[in-house]
């Protein structure tokens, strides 16, 4: 049986309808893969659903944004100091 290791999806039974009304059984299979995923420099190797792939994959790619953000804003902060300081002794 498929089954995702991160939300659990897995196998639906359902029904197709025909125009003539007939009923069949039918089967909703997830789109299970095997994938391995570096976090912190550590391998997690799994079945994953490719909704869930999809989002482990924007939720490292927001935090390397945050990481970024974060370094930039820190040099952002610096350049404004360093600028201010000479337009004050231009005043002077």
């Amino acid at each position: 049986m498929r089954k995702c290791d991160l939300c659990d999806k897995k196998t639906n039974i359902g029904r197709n309808r025909s125009h003539a009304q007939n009923r069949s059984s039918r089967t909703f299979r997830a789109n299970i893969q095997k994938i391995t995923l570096l976090i912190n420099g550590k391998k997690l190797c799994g079945k994953f659903c490719t909704k869930c792939i999809k989002r482990l994959k924007l939720d490292m790619k927001d935090k390397k944004l945050e990481d970024k953000k974060a370094k930039t804003k820190v040099t952002a902060k610096v350049g404004k100091k360093q600028e201010s300081k000479k337009v004050e002794s231009k005043k002077k």
